[in-house]
């Protein structure tokens, strides 16, 4: 996993499958983002709009390491 975004509150990453992984780093809650990005770069673009911007579904266990 690549990290997009690291601050106080929340991690957010890009996984090898094109998915962003968000997790909240005060409740430890994760999601894991519907669609798939071709590529860091195009995650970053879509990141840029806005979290709420972005689909995301509950993540019940952890992603498969790469």
């Amino acid at each position: 996993m690549k990290t997009v975004l690291n601050n106080l509150s929340t991690h957010i990453g890009y996984e090898d499958d094109g998915h962003l992984v968000h997790m909240d780093k005060r409740t430890g809650a994760q999601k894991i983002s519907r669609k798939a990005w071709v590529n860091i770069a195009t995650a970053r673009t879509a990141l840029a709009a806005g979290l709420g911007e972005i689909e995301w579904q509950e993540l019940k266990e952890p992603p498969p390491a790469a």
